[in-house]
């Protein structure tokens, strides 16, 4: 579809908030912006649920989006800075647990002197304490540098489940070390 119709749908359905005219619009561009997320994420279900992010701001946002001249550039742009922040959180997560696992295995982190610090040890036995079954053998083979395929496939669920479990058990963690002073 061209970029002028595109762009007339956008402005048409920001002036009357036709839902008729949003479904067309959303038919007509979803593509464009599942293939710009192609080089952000590998997971299909990752890049659907970016699609439905974006269409959800656009229609939260819409009163600041009235003057759109060229749709395919402008929804590419929104596309790409959107793929980009959720990455750089997602990496920032990431660093942010490595963080954590490299403190726990310093000497500094199990310094005797400090009172109610915690070895390696009592880390480890937070994490098999966890509540679900799946947290602590999961979270582990997260540490260990698996990848979420990996991890899925020994326990027989999608990588989508296991990086939500990834982001539970983490939140989990987290608690659990707040709640003993670690962090």
């Amino acid at each position: 579809m061209a970029d002028h119709h595109l762009t007339e749908l956008w402005n048409q359905f920001v002036a009357t908030e036709d839902s008729l005219v949003f479904d067309q619009l959303y038919e007509a561009s979803n593509k464009i912006i599942y293939l710009n997320t192609y080089r952000y994420f590998q997971n299909d279900s990752e890049r659907r649920d970016m699609v439905q992010e974006i269409f959800i701001q656009l229609i939260e946002n819409r009163e600041r989006y009235t003057d759109v001249k060229h749709f395919e550039s402008w929804i590419a742009t929104i596309t790409r800075n959107k793929c980009y922040n959720r990455c750089e959180k997602a990496k920032k997560q990431r660093a942010k647990m490595m963080a954590l696992i490299a403190s726990i295995e310093s000497s500094d982190m199990i310094d005797n002197e400090l009172e109610g610090s915690m070895n390696k040890e009592q880390i480890e036995q937070i994490i098999h304490g966890m509540k679900s079954k799946y947290f602590s053998k999961i979270l582990e083979e997260h540490i260990e540098g698996y990848s979420n395929s990996e991890i899925g496939a020994r326990i027989g669920k999608d990588s989508e489940y296991v990086r939500n479990r990834i982001y539970l058990a983490r939140k989990e963690l987290e608690k659990e070390l707040k709640l003993r002073g670690l962090m």
